[in-house]
């Protein structure tokens, strides 16, 4: 900008240019130059935000996760950014079967009980509780799997209490426990006429096993050999 005065002149930069020289200069002085405000300036966005310079001035651009308040491009006097909820923005953004966790400038994706991560896919897919060890259902229970959750079907003489996700438990299932941590392997020796055994078939999962329902003392045992 030119500016006259009595008997002379001089000059002075527009907004967003400096001076090679003083403040004040003639062309034979100084001239203006661009005036970076991005490196003045590092903050001059403020927070989550990039800052562009253009010829005489800047434009500021939010983060990804971000987004401005106003334009696209804005300045400091005139737009600033804010988090952006992918969660609310695309309730999809994490797939089937999934919880969105929004954070500060990002999101997390967490699978629903009941799923688990696919290292082949990536994606949640349906755990197959049935298959833990130990067995979800107790020893003689009847574990059937479904999307997202299992069941526990208890054979006569155990019980789960009504909740069918929880062990099968009750004298029969404490017998067989009791008869595995016997040191002697039983089921071998049994004799069929024995009178003191009782063989039962339980469904457990995928599998047919057999248990011994009555505990034999030792000297029942000896006797049955």
């Amino acid at each position: 900008m030119c500016y006259n005065t009595r008997g002379r002149f001089y000059c002075h930069c527009r907004p967003g240019f400096r001076s090679t020289n003083a403040l004040m200069f003639t062309s034979l002085t100084g001239e203006c130059k661009d005036l970076n405000e991005c490196l003045e300036n590092p903050q001059v966005c403020g927070n989550n935000t990039i800052c562009l310079n253009t010829i005489g001035s800047y434009n500021c651009q939010c983060l990804s996760g971000f987004r401005s308040t106003t334009t696209v491009n804005f300045t400091a006097l005139t737009g600033e950014c804010k988090d952006l909820n992918e969660c609310l923005e695309n309730p999809q953004v994490c797939g089937n079967n999934t919880i969105c966790l929004n954070t500060i400038g990002s999101y997390n994706c967490q699978c629903l009980p009941g799923f688990r991560v696919s290292t082949n896919t990536g994606r949640c897919e349906d755990e197959d509780e049935c298959v833990r060890v130990p067995p979800v259902c107790g020893a003689l229970g009847m574990c059937t799997n479904t999307p997202g959750r299992y069941t526990c079907n208890c054979p006569s003489g155990l019980s789960n209490h009504g909740n069918n996700t929880a062990p099968c438990t009750g004298e029969v299932a404490e017998a067989t426990v009791a008869l595995t941590s016997y040191p002697r392997t039983l089921t071998s020796d049994l004799r069929p006429h024995d009178p003191h055994s009782l063989k039962t078939p339980v469904r457990s999962h995928n599998a047919w096993r057999t248990c011994l329902t009555h505990q034999l003392t030792p000297s029942q045992d000896r006797a049955a050999i």
